[in-house]
């Protein structure tokens, strides 16, 4: 046997001694219980809690709803179209915007999907709400479809100039 088989064997003996000795030995240290322990601090809270919750009104939350109902003149989500409210007083409705562009496609073997106005087009696929299909995918470009039969060509856009 090796000096560092000896070393191992030794410390592995140690191991399994200190792990005996924690498992089976007894303990002067008992775990305490939490329903016997005193906290009185505990028993004030909740009944402070217990005593705000029983109030008809609550003015913080009160409040807080109301700041939350109310718009943000800097909101960073705001996309620019106008609030279905809007859209009912004036009796108008938004015309959608028509554009498209083909920004992009990603080809995974012979399967290609193209990007068009930021969502991703299989060959077959219907572009939005419109009645034009996909008909064929192309690095350069892509070929709707419309359901009249005719047919419109997107050229691929580099965003990057």
């Amino acid at each position: 046997m090796s000096v560092r088989e000896k070393v191992i064997l030794f410390f592995m003996l140690g191991t399994v001694v200190f792990g005996g000795w924690k498992f089976f030995g007894s303990s002067s240290q008992t775990i305490p219980d939490p329903q016997q322990k005193d906290s009185p601090g505990l028993d004030q809270f909740i009944v402070a809690m217990a005593g705000t919750l029983n109030k008809k009104y609550l003015f913080e939350a009160d409040y807080i709803l109301q700041k939350a109902a109310s718009v943000c003149p800097n909101d960073p989500f705001v996309t620019g179209e106008p609030a279905p409210a809007a859209v009912e007083k004036t009796g108008k409705t938004p015309t959608p915007d028509t554009t498209l562009a083909y920004t992009g496609y990603v080809m995974v073997g012979n399967h290609m999907v193209a990007v068009i106005n930021g969502t991703e087009y299989e060959s077959g696929d219907r572009i939005g709400q419109s009645d034009q299909r996909v008909s064929h995918i192309s690095p350069e470009q892509v070929e709707l479809q419309a359901a009249t039969g005719e047919k419109t060509i997107l050229q691929l856009v580099n965003e990057n100039l």
